[in-house]
């Protein structure tokens, strides 16, 4: 503990005591409580404040709003986590990211993902897209019932096209165009054409 000159020390009759101390940056002006445990430090020479709690916790009671300003940065860091709490929502940090709330609306101008894994489950899910590029290297669905639809045009490219149906096949239009550069092959028990 660096010492400090007794004539610049204010004490309370406890023996919490302020008190005028020389630092690193100049001149800090400190607060201790009747243990000699630091509580808080000014320094003038760089306008830093410092508040120290060795307690079991710290509590901020107010009935009114509080704010917390910065004109740089606010940093929170917590050994076991952080945990923001309102009504009906609430938000933790610890070892993930944690969010529980009726609904979340978030306005994002660029939103990028990257990751191991993803998973999402819900009951029902809409989206919509002015344009999709999905770039994948295996690609499975899964559904009770599946259906498509395309206004103008469903285009389809691949190296090879197989369909498997376990009872019928049913193809609906107006017309049918079958082209290929080599050979057509229908096999069936029966081919009934008409």
């Amino acid at each position: 503990m660096i010492d400090c000159k007794q004539e610049m020390e204010l004490h309370s009759e406890d023996g919490s005591l302020v008190r005028i101390c020389p630092s690193p940056e100049g001149e800090a002006l400190e607060t201790r409580d009747s243990l000699g445990r630091l509580l808080f430090e000014y320094h003038p020479a760089t306008g830093r404040g410092i508040l120290h709690f060795s307690g079991t916790g710290l509590d901020i009671q107010s009935a009114g709003r509080v704010r917390i300003h910065s004109d740089t940065t606010i940093d929170l860091e917590a050994k076991h986590g952080v945990r923001l709490a309102g009504p009906d929502a609430h938000l933790e940090l610890n070892r993930g990211i944690e969010i529980t709330s009726p609904a979340v609306h978030a306005e994002i101008e660029d939103l990028r993902y990257s990751g191991h894994s993803l998973v999402a489950q819900a009951s029902e899910a809409r989206t919509s897209f002015g344009k999709l590029e999905q770039v994948v290297g295996r690609f499975f669905q899964f559904a009770r019932h599946w259906y498509q639809r395309a206004e103008a045009l469903l285009h389809t490219r691949a190296g090879r096209i197989r369909a498997e149906a376990s009872e019928s096949y049913l193809l609906q239009t107006e017309q049918v165009s079958v082209q290929a550069t080599q050979d057509v092959r229908i096999q069936g028990k029966t081919i009934n054409l008409g």
